[in-house]
């Protein structure tokens, strides 16, 4: 048996005083005058050994009913019959304030039983423990020591968080402050949870074992049904003025009865549909949208559906830029072809500028969609380097080499963007053999494959060399088995064709082929923005454009702003929002302006991640299996019902309540033995 405040045992002391008060009660006596005292002799002989019996009784009762009120003081306890690691002088509660926890549970939102639940546990906690409350945040003010009252306020200010952390985390941050504030003390740490099984899962080696009692604490909601918006997309990448756009919309049943009727709401600028679908149980159901675009500019949208379970899921938010040209630049070298130009400035929808290789400068590329390499021989270090950094921040790049290229110059500007490298020129079985028509690259463009296919011959084309981060594709395949045409297949926008477009190498300009290849170049090269971010998962957002100036950009949604912080690219060519860190606890879901100097840039479509909305529960045996798995002394699992008690959370069974009702029961036994047995 232990004491929380043994201190109180010093009033053992007092219990001389009635001791004292009984013995010198016992050696009072009164004098009676009596004629004959021999009948009083014998009065005396037959009671003095009961009247001992009866005052030694009394006392014992009161010295009883006064031990156990003193040792109620005290609050003596005895330990858990479970393991734990010392005596408790600290307690880590976590509160999982994602999303899921806004499901419904027996007495309402299950983050409202939690909050309540957490209450009630440090209200029974003794006034000296030292609490430490957190929930999804992990910030530096979550990880301040309170006392009662101060963890008491906090509760309050607890509300639903867009991010969902893997327990993996929280016990890692966990781990983190027993080692700093409580390395020798005894910690017992409560999770407060329903515990979705995606969030169990372990990526990392953190398994080193730490001296805690952990509780884990399960709320279920009253039903694992669910529907939600999963995902948008387009049929095609590419938006023109006054064409038509197909809107595909994803939504999910994540229940065993079939949802019917289920209304999809969608608006996008002033056009706004409803459509009805029904979603099998466990399944998923698309349907789409066909519009027409009206005219260039920024487009924001949002599908909406109506769900009675989880609420934060029922709207996706996306946004795109139709521009009115793709800015494309032409870098000219000595083989030169009069053919790309051509073709480029019969489409209205790009805007071409073209420039010799020697005129070239990083400057213009601040605005521009597309660079073409044409005829291409050599090429300096510096101009690879301000190349590699316009792919890498959205640039399209396509290369066409001259017809004497230098190609230790040449392969390491393909090094960089990871394509195949040139060799020597070969001239056999340079007859094109196969076109890659199911790629991307192709869709859309013929009605039909041909399989006989006769076109102009190759008759040069130069030898690839393919290295360890080659990352392409082979579009047209000639029949020496070396390709014709090849483009990134990383997320690189690349473009290799692997023979010179002079007369020497061929007439390959006279096809169809050839401005269907570039047409389609252009047409996929111009920088696209993400429909969407999800919040947590991407770190940053790219602008594609250079700022000139190093004003600060605002993030708005009607009455938010928010500054966040940016950085540019290497060579200054592009600019990017950082979404990461403290930032993201920010942000929320919705369609943001994006504005710098006053002037809108672009928009932001953001989306809480669908991972929670999955609804899958770990059991109590995998919750079990964790906690053993990383090493975490798991004194017991509880599972929160209606109306019971959730958890002895002091890790000990206290006696004071007990001891309070047998003082009082002592002393009422006092009062009755002297009352009948008529003892003064």
């Amino acid at each position: 048996m232990s004491f929380i405040y043994p201190s109180f045992l010093w009033a053992f002391l007092f219990l001389s005083i009635p001791i004292l008060i009984h013995f010198f009660s016992f050696q009072r006596h009164k004098k009676l005058y009596f004629s004959s005292i021999l009948f009083l002799k014998k009065i005396e002989k037959e009671n003095r050994s009961v009247k001992k019996l009866k005052h030694l009784l009394i006392l014992l009762l009161r010295l009883c009913a006064l031990s156990c009120l003193i040792l109620a003081f005290a609050r003596p306890y005895f330990p858990n019959n479970k393991k734990t690691n010392q005596k408790i002088s600290t307690t880590i509660i976590y509160i999982d304030n994602s999303f899921s926890m806004t499901a419904k549970g027996s007495e309402g939102e299950l983050l409202s039983e939690a909050i309540e639940s957490a209450r009630k546990t440090i209200n029974q906690a003794p006034s000296t423990r030292k609490i430490v409350l957190h929930t999804n945040k992990l910030n530096g003010i979550e990880g301040r020591v309170l006392n009662k009252k101060q963890a008491l306020n906090e509760l309050d200010k607890i509300k639903p968080f867009q991010l969902a952390r893997p327990m993996e985390k929280i016990v890692f941050w966990e781990k983190e402050i027993i080692k700093k504030e409580f390395k020798n003390q005894g910690v017992q740490v409560l999770h407060f949870s329903d515990f979705q099984k995606n969030n169990l899962q372990t990526k990392r080696n953190n398994k080193a074992s730490v001296k805690g009692d952990f509780y884990p604490i399960q709320f279920t909601p009253q039903t694992a049904e669910n529907v939600f918006v999963d995902s948008v997309w387009f049929d095609s990448p590419i938006k023109k003025v006054a064409e038509n756009s197909t809107l595909n919309i994803r939504v999910r049943n994540i229940g065993k009865t079939p949802k019917e009727g289920i209304l999809v709401q969608v608006q996008i600028k002033n056009l706004k549909r409803t459509l009805s679908i029904d979603i099998p149980a466990n399944g998923t159901q698309q349907t789409k949208l066909n519009y027409k675009e009206e005219g260039p500019g920024y487009r924001n949208g949002k599908i909406t559906i109506s769900d009675n379970q989880l609420f934060w899921d029922d709207e996706y938010f996306f946004s795109y830029q139709i521009k009115e040209k793709t800015k494309i630049l032409i870098i000219n070298s000595e083989d030169k072809s009069e053919a790309i130009s051509k073709i480029y400035n019969l489409e209205s929808l790009f805007g071409v500028d073209e420039v010799a290789q020697e005129s070239f400068s990083q400057d213009m590329l601040h605005q521009t969609d597309f660079v073409v390499l044409n005829g291409l021989n050599k090429i300096s270090s510096a101009t690879v380097s301000i190349l590699e950094d316009f792919v890498n921040n959205g640039g399209s790049l396509s290369i066409f080499p001259g017809s004497k290229i230098n190609p230790k110059e040449l392969n390491l500007l393909l090094k960089k963007v990871e394509m195949p490298l040139l060799a020597n020129v070969i001239e056999s079985g340079t007859k094109i053999k196969e076109i890659a028509y199911k790629s991307p690259f192709f869709k859309g463009v013929f009605d039909r494959e041909e399989k006989n296919i006769i076109l102009p011959g190759i008759t040069k084309v130069y030898q690839t060399k393919p290295y360890e981060k080659t990352r392409s594709q082979n579009i047209v395949s000639l029949q020496n088995g070396l390709p014709l045409f090849c483009v990134s297949s990383s997320q690189r926008q690349v473009f290799l064709f692997t023979s010179s477009l002079s007369n020497d190498f061929g007439s390959f300009t006279l096809d169809a082929l050839f401005p269907s290849i570039l047409l389609r170049m252009g047409e996929l090269s111009q920088k696209k923005q993400p429909l969407f971010l999800t919040i947590g998962k991407q770190k940053s957002y790219s602008l594609n454009k250079a700022l000139k100036n190093y004003s600060a950009i605002h993030l708005i949604k009607g009455k938010t702003d928010l500054i966040p912080k940016t950085s540019r690219s290497q060579k200054g060519l592009s600019s990017r929002i950082v979404l990461g860190g403290e930032q993201t606890q920010k942000l929320t879901a919705g369609i943001y302006k994006i504005t710098n100097q006053n002037k809108e840039i672009g928009q932001l479509a953001l989306n809480y991640d669908r991972k929670e909305s999955q609804t899958k529960y770990a059991t109590k045996n995998q919750i079990t299996s964790y906690y053993r798995q990383n090493k975490l002394n798991m004194v017991a699992y509880k599972k929160h019902q209606q109306g019971k008690s959730l958890l002895d959370t002091k890790t000990e069974k206290e006696l004071w309540k007990i001891l309070l009702v047998l003082s009082f029961s002592f002393f009422f036994l006092e009062i009755l033995a002297l009352k009948f047995s008529r003892v003064s």
